[in-house]
């Protein structure tokens, strides 16, 4: 096997050509709005100003086109809202080291809301300085909430506090489903905690929507999708009112009566928010769907009535609990389902299905079975058009009842909300696909972009998939097809693992990879400037030559010396994998792809199991044996203290290095 050096000045090289075709790809937000479905992502940071005396704030604006698969992305500064860094924690030049105080400057994720068709991102920030010495005898926090407009590109202040506070609580807290914040305000000169004050605003309204004295709380939630805030005071009393909590605090007794709120400051009688009559209620025209208890097993369950009837007919089984999750603008209806008892004959959630309904015809769309296994504490957190976000962890696409993975961001952190615009017509998911490339072109997407189903498998749409393959695509009633050359693909419509949907098909990667000679590799690290390259799915196909390569190295990141592993490559002979020397060829280097030609043409590409994606095999699988249940039984070989398990497929064999039960790499060795 192969492993490519770079050196500095080729890194830097490249470096380059990634910001030209940066800038080739900038645009305006407000000209990416307009074309459709887009999503926005903004990443906030402070930077040191010139002269090392305050940090100015700026935002990286991210967004990604469901209609082209373009990406845009530019950097704005706001030196007009920087903030001055304390005297005593400034360097008066680089070679001084007599600060006597410590400053840190940082954002938490944004957040976005809407409010009248108005996309408005909201972040906060923190600002601390403490002294140097040990131990820190004071910490000042400054906070800061900003809102920033992506159409106009201004940010603003909305509101700061300072606290004195050796444990380092928040000053302001952004709420994540409701478009509203809580700032808490410290005395001057008081280090307590307990001696604040909680300030509950609202977002769009910019009003103050209550106060919190002491040691009162508030937390936000959803109730059949209406977001509202619970908030709680501790009243000092002497008696014990059994309709609210009270508690113990230093031998005295308080109570919390519970006060609701809607985002905007409007009250929220207990009963208009719970209901203590049936669960649910849905009317859809002349169908009325409910939830109701069985009273012989007191489980609750969901049926629906027709027209003037009282007959309720169940959709789900006496031997279940099930709870209306939501319905979708009178479109669909969701049953979350918990299909089984514990011992004690208590519900146990850590097995859930899901069952879709078609509202206008109480029609069960579809059953999904045990969603997200080893997630019992999910929820079905959020509508957008026809797709729902399951818990931050993945999509559900009602319609057809795909799930999606929500995929990790550049920083490794689980995307919470979807900041999207436009229409999500003909949309599955709401994953950011990643760019994707074909022998070094760059492809775009007529709407739909590859996605990552929840079982690891890469979908991309067959026609885009044939245009950049140059393949031939054709469909009739029963099927679709594909041609290259020799090479031809049919998928019925019945296929199981095809997704057909809004007159297009879905077909797995590694399905056509393998019937059109193709090979792909996903990469988690790509050295590009914007959020969304940073995942890239490479895919390179026999027709790929050597000197396409070196004529264009930008494209593939040309290396001059590598090292080799075993001295050699591979090849196939006599039903064995065998290794053959490297002596006068070359090898390219991909993101984490390398590529070997021999005369001319792609022999090798492989790399390492920690960043590629083939059939559904998850990106952090580590065990040999776990290939068997996707592959079959494997043909085995070793060389050298490596063993080999491989597989021949259509066009290619593919190569799983394997030190143990562990996967190292894995290779794929075109036919000749």
């Amino acid at each position: 096997m192969l492993k490519g050096k770079i050196s500095a000045w080729q890194k830097a090289g490249f470096a380059v050509v990634i910001l030209i075709a940066a800038i080739a790809l900038f645009g305006c937000v407000k000209q990416v709005q307009a074309s459709g479905a887009s999503r926005l992502e903004v990443e906030f940071e402070y930077i040191l100003s010139t002269d090392g005396t305050s940090v100015i704030p700026q935002a990286k604006v991210i967004e990604f086109d469901f209609e082209t698969g373009m990406v845009t992305s530019k950097v704005l500064k706001f030196p007009k809202a920087s903030q001055k860094i304390p005297k005593k924690a400034q360097y008066k030049s680089k070679e001084d080291s007599s600060k006597t105080e410590a400053f840190s400057a940082d954002f938490d994720s944004s957040r976005v809301f809407s409010f009248e068709n108005q996309m408005k991102v909201y972040v906060v920030a923190h600002l601390n300085s403490y002294t140097k010495q040990k131990p820190a005898t004071k910490v000042l926090q400054h906070d800061f909430i900003y809102e920033f407009d992506p159409k106009t590109e201004k940010l603003i202040v909305l509101n700061s506090s300072k606290m004195i506070d050796p444990s380092a609580y928040p000053a302001i807290t952004l709420f994540l489903d409701i478009p509203g914040y809580m700032i808490r305000r410290v005395p001057h000169g008081e280090a307590k905690y307990e001696a604040r004050t909680t300030e509950v605003f609202s977002l769009p309204t910019k009003k103050l929507i209550t106060r919190i004295s002491e040691k009162g709380w508030v937390q936000e939630g959803v109730y059949r999708k209406i977001p509202y805030l619970d908030v709680h005071d501790y009243i000092l009393t002497t008696s014990k009112n059994p309709e609210y909590s009270y508690y113990q605090v230093s031998g005295k007794t308080y109570q919390s009566p519970p006060r609701y709120y809607t985002f905007d400051g409007k009250a929220i009688a207990n009963e208009d928010l719970f209901p203590s009559t049936e669960a649910s209620r849905i009317k859809s025209g002349s169908y009325e769907y409910v939830a109701y208890k069985n009273e012989a097993t007191n489980l609750w369950r969901v049926g629906y009535k027709v027209g003037k009837s009282e007959k309720i007919i169940p959709l789900t089984s006496s031997q279940t609990h099930s709870r209306i999750e939501l319905s979708n603008h009178d479109q669909y209806l969701v049953i979350r389902e918990f299909p089984k008892l514990k011992s004690n004959g208590k519900t146990d959630y850590s097995t859930s299905n899901l069952i879709i309904i078609d509202l206008r015809t109480a029609k069960i769309l579809h059953t999904i079975k045990n969603v997200l296994p080893g997630a019992p504490s999910w929820l079905l957190d959020r509508v957008d058009g026809d797709i729902v976000s399951i818990s931050s962890m993945a999509y559900l696409h009602l319609p057809t009842g795909l799930i999606s993975k929500v995929l990790p961001n550049s920083n490794n952190r689980y995307e919470n909300k979807s900041a999207l615009s436009g229409s999500t017509q003909g949309l599955l998911s709401l994953q950011p696909p990643p760019t994707t490339y074909v022998d070094g072109r760059a492809i775009t997407f007529a709407g739909q972009g590859p996605f990552m189903t929840h079982d690891n498998r890469w979908y991309i749409e067959a026609g885009d998939f044939a245009k950049a393959v140059d393949a031939k695509l054709t469909r009739s009633k029963t099927n679709i097809t594909l041609t290259k050359g020799s090479k031809t693909l049919t998928v019925p419509a019945s296929d199981k693992d095809a997704i057909f949907y809004a007159g297009k098909a879905y077909i797995p990667l590694e399905r056509l990879n393998e019937s059109m000679g193709v090979v792909a590799a996903f990469m988690d690290y790509a050295s590009t400037s914007d959020r969304y390259s940073y995942d890239v799915l490479r895919l390179f196909t026999q027709d790929l030559t050597e000197s396409q390569v070196a004529a264009d190295p930008a494209k593939y990141e040309f290396i001059e010396e590598f090292e080799v592993f075993y001295n050699s490559y591979y090849e196939v002979e006599k039903g064995k994998v065998v290794a053959k020397p490297t002596v006068g060829m070359q090898g390219y280097y991909s993101g984490n792809t390398t590529l070997i030609f021999k005369d001319g043409r792609l022999k090798n590409a492989y790399a390492a199991i920690g960043s590629s994606t083939l059939r559904n095999i998850n990106l952090h699988l580590q065990r040999a044996t776990d290939l068997d249940a996707i592959y079959g039984k494997p043909k085995v070989n070793k060389i050298g203290e490596y063993t080999l398990r491989w597989y021949e497929m259509d066009n290619h064999f593919l190569v799983f290095e394997c030190l143990g039960n562990t996967i190292w790499r894995i290779a794929y060795i075109t036919k000749s």
